[in-house]
């Protein structure tokens, strides 16, 4: 059963911008593994902006925003073979937990311009 979806679409040049401008960013929004995987390929901003799309869709499925209690950088994208997938950590996996949510699914698009996610969450 779905417990809620979410959809996040942002612009690539603009997390390139934030990025770049704020020091610091990075580690707050991205995991050590996320940003070892972005920063390795080519085109790392539209990695980089897929991801944070990810996290954004995510918090919308939970029916949160950002602010909520969860840090982005404990919602991960991690790369498996079938595809991408969302590991959480901390307080978003006791959001998770509490709320009974047994799996979640993930889909990324990340074309030139824009990256996009989208999270469904299934309890």
């Amino acid at each position: 059963m779905i417990f809620g979806v979410g959809l996040d679409i942002v612009d690539v040049e603009r997390v390139a911008q934030q990025l770049s401008r704020h020091a610091g960013l990075r580690e707050q929004v991205y995991t050590a593994d996320e940003i070892s995987y972005c920063s390795g390929r080519p085109h790392a901003a539209r990695h980089f902006a897929a991801r944070f799309a990810a996290k954004e869709a995510f918090l919308k499925a939970l029916g949160l925003g950002l602010g909520a209690g969860i840090g982005l950088n404990e919602i991960e994208v991690a790369t498996a073979s079938g595809g991408p997938a969302l590991r959480v950590h901390g307080s978003a996996a006791t959001v998770l937990a509490q709320r009974g949510i047994r799996r979640t699914r993930l889909s990324l698009a990340c074309p030139a311009r824009v990256a996009s996610a989208i999270v469904i969450l299934e309890i």
